[in-house]
């Protein structure tokens, strides 16, 4: 008999083998296994997501030069590109912007048709990719700016194809290149083209040469020119009682009129004896009719909704929560702009459809068709493929919550009794066949994983999928390892013991002073949003409520507002203008310190100055352009937590009382 006791950690595991067969116990054995936690150090980015990206560049490149490859080919098979290469040469100097505003005029030479069909390899336009517009918000900022310049020039071209637009603006003596201007930290463009305009431009250059080209394939032209893969839709997992479907995306109306009803079924009131009761079933009914036809509702709308006895407040009212969720997506979808009335006729199942072609096909031409059939006006298609849907899946499948939505609208009754009917139970799961060794846990944590490919998969981790955090997935790797090592050597333990990082119990005043801080924290944000808005810039961008955050603690007074290095006023507009930005106070490389208290805003300029040192060891000798004095004197502006970092001590404070376990490695523990 002998017990394992583990403490994991995000790039160690420390374990001890005892003896416990004895009434004296001995230690069998004991170690550390260290492994890498799948992390940049300085960034503490994935170390995945950064060969993701390079991979990406890596792929775009390479089926750049394969189309440019293939139509030089063609090009040449066709006598439209000289054989020999100092011909090519001299036929890659002929200006593409005057052939393409001529090949609408006049019968094109062979070589000056292939020199345009060369650019338009090279060049093709921005084809919308709606699929990363609903998930990552970094491009879905950068696409929206292109679409926007697409926007502009769509107005500009006036009936022009894009190259007789293109060759005006050469003649005109302006640039045609096609790049982003930087304002209000944002990327801006002038114009840019779209996929569309390229394609509209070479069926009406086909329709002009055709008859002087007729034995060139045109057909196999454009799909050199304009073929793309489509993308991958991102892998769901399985719902948690139906195993053969896959789970819902929190996009879909069965999610959201589920997610009410439980919400309904959970409220409760407060009598004048501040004891909770429940809700008559007539009333629940009455709120779900109400939630289920706008975005959300606040609570002092509820109890007019209930009536005038309702006058106390309900289990879910706080500070932080002033109002219910309802179906948003069912109450923009009934808006006319979109779908109008026609959106009430359709039965779950098809809205729930409708929504995951909109998630799900990249390809705008295709869904255009896919809307049309459903007699959707132009003005009314475009409105709703600009809609904006909320990203991630539940953890059951839509068919599964509209049977459960089904009986808890007839019954009102909670979750947990709606799962029994359906002849499951909520959280007993039958006892799995135990195993001699540790298999890999993406067998057993069905729930957490992502990417499951079943019997498809090459190895485990295709087969079963993976968890996201890359940390996780890699200390579970490394957990199952040394377990069956160690059961290989010493057979099964009779006892493991595992330390826990996460605080279990909580103080009930702990509590309150967190929720105190999160409400207030909250309040804050709503508040930085509007003045966002006031100026004019992108409230929904988080980086960007941090940033004016941090501004605000330079000083109570904007116009006091002074960069804690040079001393020279930041104003709001110049806030977000590209030259200031958040810094680490103590360098980020040497302390890893990512949180609030280590962050603020200057001047760009100053933070590449004062580069890997705290702010004493880069400017405590007054170097030229700073005053150590200003700088120690508008430090004192700051909360108490920053102002510690400016004095001469701090590097060496830091690395005495505050170099401990970082809240990241904290998290990716108690994970």
């Amino acid at each position: 008999m002998w017990r394992l006791s583990l403490d994991m950690g995000t790039n160690s595991i420390g374990w001890a083998a005892l003896d416990i067969s004895q009434p004296e116990r001995r230690i069998l054995d004991m170690g550390v296994r260290v492994y890498t936690d799948g992390r940049d150090a300085k960034k503490g980015t994935p170390l995945n997501e950064a060969r993701r990206d390079a991979r990406q560049m890596r792929r775009q490149r390479d089926r750049k030069i394969r189309r440019k490859q293939a139509m030089l080919q063609f090009l040449v098979a066709h006598d439209l590109m000289p054989h020999e290469r100092e011909e090519s040469l001299l036929a890659a100097r002929l200006d593409p912007y005057e052939l393409r505003a001529a090949a609408l005029e006049r019968r094109l030479e062979p070589f000056e048709l292939g020199r345009i069909m060369m650019q338009f390899a090279n060049r093709r336009g921005f084809k919308s990719n709606r699929k990363e517009m609903n998930v990552e918000k970094e491009k879905q900022k950068e696409q929206s700016a292109m679409l926007e310049g697409v926007r502009v020039l769509e107005d500009e071209l006036s009936g022009l194809t894009l190259g007789q637009w293109l060759y005006r603006r050469r003649t005109e003596k302006k640039s045609v290149r096609f790049k982003a201007e930087i304002k209000k930290n944002k990327a801006l463009y002038s114009f840019y083209p779209s996929r569309k305009m390229y394609e509209d431009e070479f069926e009406k250059i086909k329709e002009k040469q055709i008859v002087y080209f007729q034995k060139i394939n045109w057909d196999n032209l454009h799909r050199i020119i304009f073929f793309q893969r489509p993308l991958k839709s991102p892998e769901r997992g399985r719902c948690s009682y139906y195993e053969n479907e896959y789970r819902a995306y929190k996009a879909f109306v069965s999610f959201q009129r589920f997610r009410i009803l439980q919400t309904i079924n959970n409220l409760k009131y407060r009598n004048d004896d501040n004891i909770l009761v429940e809700i008559p079933s007539d009333l629940k009914r009455k709120l779900f009719d109400a939630l289920d036809n706008q975005e959300s509702m606040t609570f002092n709308k509820i109890r007019k909704l209930f009536g005038a006895e309702y006058t106390n407040g309900f289990n879910m009212e706080d500070e932080k929560q002033k109002e219910l969720l309802g179906n948003a997506i069912s109450a923009s979808f009934r808006k006319p702009e979109y779908f109008g009335a026609l959106w009430n006729t359709f039965e779950i199942k098809l809205q729930d459809e409708i929504i995951e072609k909109l998630l799900n096909i990249d390809d705008v031409d295709v869904l255009k068709a896919e809307l049309g059939a459903y007699q959707l006006s132009d003005e009314q298609i475009k409105t709703v493929l600009k809609k904006q849907l909320p990203s991630g899946t539940a953890f059951l499948s839509s068919r599964f919550m509209i049977e459960c939505a089904d009986i808890m609208l007839k019954e009102m009754i909670p979750y947990h009794e709606t799962v029994k009917r359906l002849g499951f139970h909520h959280s007993d799961k039958p006892q799995k066949e135990l195993r001699k060794r540790l298999p890999y846990y993406g067998e057993v944590l069905t729930l957490l994983v992502s990417g499951a490919k079943g019997s498809a998969g090459k190895n485990d981790e295709e087969k079963f999928g993976r968890i996201a955090n890359p940390t996780v997935h890699i200390a579970l790797n490394q957990l199952r390892k040394l377990v069956n090592a160690l059961i290989k050597r010493l057979g099964p333990p009779s006892e493991i013991i595992l330390e826990l990082a996460r605080e279990l119990k909580m103080s009930q005043k702990k509590k309150d002073e967190l929720f105190a801080d999160q409400a207030k924290n909250q309040r804050d944000n709503e508040r930085v949003k509007k003045e966002l808005q006031n100026l004019d810039f992108d409230s929904s961008d988080t980086e960007q409520v941090k940033k004016y955050k941090l501004w605000e603690e330079l000083s109570t007074e904007g116009i006091t507002r002074r960069c804690p290095y040079c001393g020279e006023i930041i104003s709001a507009q110049q806030l977000f203008g590209g030259s200031v930005e958040i810094e680490h106070i103590l360098p980020y490389s040497r302390t890893l310190l990512n949180t609030r208290d280590n962050l603020t805003v200057a001047h760009r300029t100053c933070n590449q100055k004062k580069g890997n040192c705290s702010p004493f060891d880069a400017f405590g000798k007054s170097p030229p352009g700073f005053n150590w004095n200003r700088i120690a004197a508008l430090a004192e502006n700051l909360p108490r937590r920053k102002r510690r970092k400016f004095y001469p001590d701090a590097m060496t404070y830091f690395k005495e009382h505050e170099a401990g376990f970082l809240e990241k490695q904290l998290n990716d523990t108690a994970y």
